[in-house]
């Protein structure tokens, strides 16, 4: 049965990425079940496909770097993708609408995933958001943050630029969620260990732009079946903590003029 999402939907809603990782228990095959799911997943909107080398250090008594694949399938339109490794599966999107939707999609693609390559268990879940604030409606990104995130001000140093980056970890029944708030400036706002440029986003900022990123990244770990109801009912509990820690984030003004009908 589909669960409802109790927080509302903002009409003009910040948030620009979403994504799920699901780990699992290695599966060294993992090559040989690429194909079918490929063949599968582009049926299900994911034509596009990319195979990639990726490099890691391995820390250790010899730290070493370590060579392994892994899988890419993009929607046509470059706003939602599928990333697959040997242990570990994400699903990730720029259209983010409300979470019932995208659980929905996430639990098509373990279902496919599972299927084909009959994965054992899942070992860890981490569910990421990434909001952009900007200028809107003449606020300044600040005017949207609660004051004890916003940092230092200039007048508050006495220098003509200050640049803030908050950071925060706070354990949870499910697990661990890190908050991180930082300042930027210009066109290019996605932190860069997402590596998410192979999707496209809504939002475009102009080269001088200011905006504050809000950063949450909800990590659960243990052992359960790869069960994809199992699983999204996980995926419940940590959304659930993220919500809450986003409203503690932001001011009641801003959910206001986020909710406000209109186009940004």
């Amino acid at each position: 049965m589909m669960r409802k999402d109790t927080n509302q939907k903002l009409e003009r809603s910040p948030l620009q990425f979403v994504l799920v990782q699901v780990r699992f228990s290695p599966i060294a095959a993992m090559r040989e079940y690429v194909p079918a799911l490929q063949d599968r997943l582009r049926k299900l909107g994911f034509p596009g496909f990319n195979r990639e080398q990726i490099q890691q250090f391995v820390i250790g008594p010899e730290p070493k770097s370590e060579t392994s694949l892994r899988w890419c399938f993009v929607s046509r339109d470059k706003r939602e993708g599928v990333v697959l490794t040997e242990d570990f599966v994400v699903y990730e999107t720029t259209r983010y609408e409300v979470f019932d939707t995208f659980v929905e999609r996430v639990r098509t693609v373990l279902s496919e995933l599972n299927e084909i390559a009959s994965v054992d268990f899942a070992t860890q879940i981490g569910l990421r958001y990434i909001d952009v604030i900007h200028e809107l409606d003449g606020h300044e990104p600040a005017w949207f943050i609660r004051q004890q995130f916003q940092g230092l001000s200039p007048d508050a140093v006495g220098e003509p630029e200050v640049m803030n980056q908050f950071f925060s970890m706070i354990k949870t029944s499910e697990g661990l969620l890190k908050l991180k708030s930082i300042e930027g400036c210009g066109s290019s706002f996605m932190p860069p260990d997402l590596e998410a440029n192979r999707l496209k986003f809504a939002l475009s900022l102009a080269d001088d732009a200011a905006f504050r990123i809000l950063d949450f990244d909800h990590i659960w770990k243990g052992e359960i079946d790869f069960a994809p109801d199992q699983i999204i009912e996980k995926m419940w509990a940590i959304h659930g903590s993220i919500g809450k820690a986003f409203r503690a984030t932001v001011t009641p003004e801003a959910l206001a003029v986020w909710e406000a009908k209109g186009s940004e």
